[in-house]
């Protein structure tokens, strides 16, 4: 204090805890304590993914050392990073933007994934719209996605919750609506079941109309089954398909109208338009 220097713990650590100025050992403040904790907290997490835990008595062990509250609700976010740390701001630097977006958040960077685990009060509908705009905006910023898993009340199975956050970011190219950066997994949810089916296997469940859409579609260069599976995800909105596809409205019933004719397709049937919603996502995963 003396020196009238003051560091961030990154810089510290670039000093390895000796002032630049006298020599003598730095004096560590509040956010030194608070990023020891913060490591604590990493390391639980870390246990987690790794299965360290030699059953579930030894995993409460560990969490009663930890900072999370075992009666909270929880979601882990994910970001594929790739080389992004290597061109980009620095991982503390990052953090810290990530942390004003999701406060209280704990993170750490796993096989080039920064692992978020945020407390589900913050996708409360009172908080979660200018929490989720805010977020979008940045990740747009720094061209990077973010898979969000469903709330998770038992920190015991947080590697299964990371696997659905991993899941919805790398199933998001099926979505007809990618204009955000950010996936909740029960969006994707239902590739990620049907993922587990053989691809060879998987056209046996299909629905034989929809299959001939499909086979159409590559005959005659057509694109029907996007705009079939847009109409049915919009409840058969003639508006919000034409907004989804970035087409006239008119162009929407014409495709819509020459389905029916050509196919025979009853849309207005409730158990029917399930089946062919199904049946046009695995059309979709065969179409990868």
């Amino acid at each position: 204090r003396k020196c009238h220097l003051c560091l961030s713990p990154s810089q510290a650590r670039k000093y390895n805890g000796i002032c630049p100025v006298c020599g003598r050992k730095l004096t560590t403040g509040v956010l030194h304590r608070i990023e020891q904790l913060a490591d604590r907290d990493e390391d639980f997490l870390l246990e987690l993914l790794h299965g360290s835990f030699v059953n579930r008595g030894h995993f409460i062990d560990r969490m009663r050392l930890s900072g999370f509250d075992p009666s909270a609700q929880y979601r882990v976010l994910c970001i594929e990073l790739g080389d992004f740390l290597s061109y980009n701001a620095d991982e503390d630097t990052f953090k810290r933007d990530l942390l004003e977006l999701l406060p209280g958040s704990t993170m750490m960077v796993s096989d080039q994934v920064l692992v978020i685990l945020a407390s589900d009060r913050l996708f409360l509908p009172e908080r979660a719209p200018a929490m989720l705009r805010n977020l979008d905006s940045y990740l747009r910023s720094q061209k990077l996605l973010c898979g969000i898993s469903d709330a998770i009340g038992d920190l015991y199975y947080f590697s299964t919750y990371r696997d659905q956050a991993l899941s919805a970011a790398r199933y998001r190219k099926y979505l007809i609506d990618q204009s955000l950066a950010y996936t909740f997994y029960d969006e994707v949810k239902v590739y990620d079941i049907l993922q587990q089916i053989p691809h060879s296997e998987l056209i046996h469940y299909c629905s034989r109309q929809v299959y001939e859409i499909y086979q159409y579609d590559a005959a005659q260069h057509t694109d029907y089954i996007t705009t079939l599976l847009a109409y049915l995800k919009a409840n058969r909105s003639v508006k919000s398909t034409a907004a989804y596809l970035h087409v006239h409205r008119n162009t929407v019933n014409y495709r819509i109208a020459r389905i029916r004719e050509l196919f025979g397709l009853d849309l207005d049937s409730f158990s029917t338009v399930h089946q062919i919603l199904l049946s046009c996502q695995m059309i979709r995963l065969l179409q990868d």
